[in-house]
C-alpha cells in the first residue's frame, strides 16, 4: 500500500519580525536549509531562521493553494494566524534542529522525522481552524 505524502505550508521570521511563507514536502529539511541560509535570496537576506507556524496536508495542490493565499494577506491577517498556534513565537523547529543559531548537522535530521504529533492539519483546502490530531 502507497504511503501518503505529507506537505506543509510554513512561515519563517527573524529577529525584527520579518515574515516569509513557503511550502515544502519536507519541512524538517527546508528549515534547516533556511537556517544555514541556502541559495541566497529573500530569507538569506533577512536571516529568516525561526519557524513560528506551519500546517500539514496530503494534498499538494491544497498546500500550494494556501501558500498563494496566505501571501496576498496583510500582515495583520497573517499575525493573527500565527498568534492562534504560537501565540509566544517560539521556534517551532528547536525541538528538532536545535536553537536557530546552533545547528545539529546530520542526515538523519535532513531525511527523518515529521514534526511532533498534535500540529494542526488543514481541515479542508480553505478552512484553516484548528485541529488536533490523535
Amino acid at each position: 500500500m502507497a504511503q501518503l505524502r505529507s506537505y506543509f505550508v510554513y512561515i519563517m521570521t527573524n529577529h525584527s519580525g520579518t515574515l516569509y511563507t513557503g511550502v515544502t514536502g519536507n519541512l524538517t529539511k527546508r528549515v534547516y536549509q533556511h537556517r544555514i541560509y541556502t541559495g541566497g535570496g529573500f530569507t538569506a537576506r533577512y536571516e529568516l531562521n525561526r519557524l513560528i507556524w506551519y500546517q500539514a496536508t496530503t494534498d499538494v495542490m491544497s498546500a500550494i493553494s494556501r501558500e498563494k493565499d496566505i501571501k496576498g494577506w496583510v500582515r495583520s491577517r497573517k499575525l493573527e494566524l500565527i498568534r492562534e498556534m504560537n501565540p509566544k513565537w517560539i521556534d517551532l523547529a528547536e525541538e528538532w534542529l536545535g536553537p536557530a543559531r546552533e545547528q545539529a548537522v546530520g542526515r538523519v535530521i535532513l531525511e527523518g522525522g515529521l514534526p511532533r504529533p498534535g500540529v494542526p492539519p488543514f481541515s479542508s483546502p480553505i478552512n484553516s481552524r484548528r485541529v488536533e490530531l490523535s
